[in-house]
């Protein structure tokens, strides 16, 4: 393992799109985001890890793998004797126009990246790893449907049981989403025109069609 490896990241999905001008929203599904240990709904939830699969829900406030930092905005998940690591999470649901996801943040490791995880997960399954280099920096909605639950995920579980001193800290979580922008209607005037051009095309040759195909 490496010993206090520091690292800041700013992640981008983005999903294929064609032609279409996108404009920002904040991803509203997301609660307390600065790991406030004082608000009422707290928002996050945790597993535990065992080292060999096993996964345990636990009270991530008074469990001693988690500890949180509300001046600094922060959560560290630290692993114990007994427990090789966890996973710190919150989920959100899909909305219809969801077309881009970024998250950004700041975390920092004693471990390697090997067994830190910070993805999205749906249903169980693990969608897109940010860290593994197979998956890139693209998230596509596509594949999802409508009111799908997506659980954005930061952990770890140390596989080589030498747990001593090992811990994940992430801090400064901003998640938001790009919506595609609606096309725009066509004005009277640009209809009529159309409608000239196309008198004048027909007069010239009643062999020839155009069709106006409309950006996706």
């Amino acid at each position: 393992m490496f010993s206090n490896l520091h690292c800041g990241r700013l992640l981008q999905g983005a999903a294929l799109t064609t032609g279409l001008l996108l404009s920002s929203s904040a991803c509203a599904g997301l609660i307390n985001v600065g790991f406030d240990t004082g608000m009422a709904d707290f928002g996050w939830n945790g597993v535990v890890a065992d080292g060999f699969g096993g996964e345990f829900p636990v009270d991530v406030l008074s469990s001693d793998v988690f500890s949180f930092d509300s001046a600094a905005g922060s959560a560290t998940i630290m692993a114990t004797d007994f427990w090789a690591g966890g996973y710190l999470f919150q989920t959100f649901a899909v909305d219809a126009d969801y077309d881009q996801l970024s998250l950004a943040y700041d975390f920092a490791t004693s471990a390697d990246y090997e067994p830190v995880n910070i993805g999205l997960w749906s249903g169980g399954a693990l969608l897109h790893d940010f860290l593994d280099p197979s998956d890139g920096l693209s998230f596509d909605f596509s594949r999802l449907n409508v009111n799908d639950l997506v659980e954005l995920r930061f952990g770890f579980e140390d596989w080589d049981f030498n747990y001593f001193n090992d811990y994940l800290t992430v801090s400064d979580i901003a998640i938001s989403t790009k919506t595609a922008a609606a096309v725009p209607e066509p004005s009277s005037v640009a209809l009529f025109s159309l409608a000239l051009l196309a008198l004048g095309h027909r007069s010239l040759s009643r062999r020839t069609t155009t069709t106006l195909v409309a950006a996706k």
